[in-house]
């Protein structure tokens, strides 16, 4: 009964979460279909004669808000989406910062701010790290009253990778997903030499003081390889107080402990300097390799996804092939690069020709002339440059796949990732890397 039940969570819990940001985004439509998928499968699991009363009552009244929150776009969408109230079907409970400093207050508040943009369903690869994530972190922390539901992370997770593999974007897609306090502060935010030693090993007890006041939490610690880093002198006292502090705080207190500790770094290798003290600190390490080719597919469409294009799936296909050796990061600047490219053309274009277009206005097809960059031998070409034409009339050519090869073949986005980096973390990952 407690496989069912969980499995039953959890995929009702994934189009609820899916709902959740696509209301957030003023969505409407799509969240009530994926609310209506995923309310009916959570009512369904609270009648299971297998759970606790605390998990009927906990799973009915979420039930309830979901409900609620469907009938409310339902009414707004007819009468007008300016009418719908804001999304309030995730309680995110204020966190407790009673008995710390003003300092301290100050820096958890602005670390607890985090750009809650992306649902785990947008971060494209990283299957086995994200299926993790939501079967010991987010459903336990969801669905705290359901059976076997504690976190069965006892101490911590550790996400290593380059820079550009989607460890932040990870990070902050589970603290969109979960309904606690959420926490994330790198390493650079502890050692800042500016506040001296003393005060940085406070705001760091501070934080950790604060995590246990409002248990159950999660701690996303990021750029940990900064604490071991050589550029930072080994015998510098802030970095290596922190160092040492942190170690320490990091040992659960109890059995009943509800901190749940994430960690990130580019460069685990230097985790394993001081005789790996850190690194013993984390039960399950994560490699976040470079996408393959379907992966870098799907991250380019998806970057694409409000951008006018010419590309067929053909297209796309080759761009996977193209883009060997690409971080996630690196192919959505491609992304970003390839949109700038009509633009460019528009600004270098020194001639326009009319042409006529059929256009959907309003649902009604109507047809325009246009002004389109042209050739200075084409029929119709008039020397003009886009500054003195009518910005609405004019066509601002698509992308093509002529356009991404240049933007590739010409070395104007190059991957970030060198091998003597990739060479490194493959053989870290041989000897210490777990998952």
């Amino acid at each position: 009964m407690e496989l069912i039940s969980m499995n039953s969570v959890k995929k009702a819990l994934q189009h609820l979460h899916t709902a959740f940001h696509a209301d957030c985004r003023q969505k409407y439509k799509l969240a009530v279909v994926e609310y209506m998928e995923g309310a009916p499968q959570l009512v369904q699991v609270a009648r299971e004669e297998g759970l606790c009363t605390q998990s009927k009552q906990f799973l009915k009244a979420k039930c309830q808000q979901y409900l609620d929150r469907i009938q409310a776009i339902k009414t707004g969408l007819d009468s007008g989406e300016d009418t719908i109230p804001p999304n309030t079907t995730v309680d995110r409970t204020q966190p407790n910062i009673d008995g710390l400093d003003e300092d301290s207050r100050e820096a958890i508040h602005s670390w607890t701010e985090l750009p809650f943009q992306h649902s785990l369903s947008e971060v494209k690869g990283a299957e086995q790290v994200k299926e993790f994530l939501w079967t010991n972190i987010i459903l336990p922390l969801l669905c705290p009253g359901l059976p076997g539901s504690v976190t069965r992370v006892k101490r911590g997770i550790l996400l290593y990778g380059l820079p550009g593999t989607g460890k932040t974007m990870l990070l902050c897609a589970m603290a969109a997903a979960v309904a606690c306090p959420v926490v994330r502060v790198t390493a650079c935010d502890l050692i800042t030499t500016c506040y001296g030693a003393e005060c940085m090993v406070q705001r760091l007890k501070d934080l950790f003081a604060w995590a246990k006041q409002n248990q159950p939490c999660v701690l996303c610690l990021d750029d940990l390889d900064v604490l071991y880093s050589p550029d930072h002198d080994a015998e510098d006292s802030v970095t290596r107080m922190v160092r040492e502090e942190l170690i320490l705080q990091l040992k659960p207190v109890s059995a009943d402990y509800q901190v749940t500790v994430i960690g990130a770094t580019q460069k685990p290798w230097h985790l394993a300097t001081d005789r790996g003290k850190l690194q013993r600190k984390f039960d399950r390490r994560f490699h976040l390799t470079l996408p393959d080719k379907t992966e870098r597919v799907q991250i380019f469409t998806q970057q694409m996804t409000n951008i006018v294009h010419k590309l067929s799936q053909n297209d796309l296909d080759l761009i996977g092939q193209l883009t060997s050796g690409f971080t996630g990061a690196d192919i959505s600047v491609l992304a970003r690069s390839c949109a700038m490219a009509p633009v460019r053309i528009l600004q270098g274009a020194t001639h326009f020709q009319k042409v006529t277009m059929t256009l959907t206005q309003n649902g009604t097809e109507v047809t325009q002339e246009m002004m389109s960059p042209c050739d200075a031998d084409a029929p119709g070409a008039v020397q003009i440059t886009w500054e003195f034409l009518n910005p609405e009339r004019i066509d601002v050519p698509q992308v093509t796949m002529a356009m991404v090869e240049k933007e590739i073949a010409h070395g104007l986005v190059r991957p970030s990732c060198g091998e003597l980096d990739l060479q490194k973390i493959k053989e870290w990952a041989e000897e210490f890397g777990q998952d």
